[in-house]
């Protein structure tokens, strides 16, 4: 009997593919599929395709494949525009937030409470990676 393994949902998270890669090894896994969305929102997007494809596993191509792949191209439609101009916007928020908190309550854990307060902020601007200061923050805030 085959022993199959699909993997979907990685996301550019290293650690836990590789956390998933060890827990296989005591299963004997044949053959390993991955169902996409194997890039996009972890910081790791370049690392999880090198495994992939070191490890010649089959590849379903997900909608985060297909953003990386058709953006601005025909193929791409304006949802697909959407999405990404949202991960760019949810990417600086959160590094926003992280700069703010370590300047102003790095021995608060994160909670709603903290969370509320940031949100609350009036302008991010300080806190938005150095390239990102020049725009208008307004555009970078739900």
């Amino acid at each position: 009997m085959t022993r199959l393994a699909v993997l979907a949902d990685i996301r550019g998270n290293l650690p836990a593919l590789q956390a998933v890669i060890d827990d296989m090894a005591q299963f004997a896994v044949d053959q390993v599929v991955v169902a996409g969305d194997s890039i996009n929102w972890g910081p790791f997007s370049r690392e999880v395709l090198e495994i992939i494809s070191e490890r010649r596993w089959p590849v379903i191509r997900g909608n985060n494949e297909l953003y990386l792949l058709d953006y601005d191209t025909e193929r791409c439609g304006v949802s697909a525009h959407l999405v990404i101009e949202e991960f760019r916007r949810a990417r600086l928020n959160l590094a926003a937030y992280i700069d703010w908190k370590a300047k102003h309550h790095d021995a608060r854990d994160d909670s709603p409470e903290l969370l509320r307060e940031f949100r609350n902020l009036d302008d991010v601007t300080p806190y938005l990676p150095p390239a990102y200061r020049g725009l208008n923050s307004a555009l970078y805030r739900d």
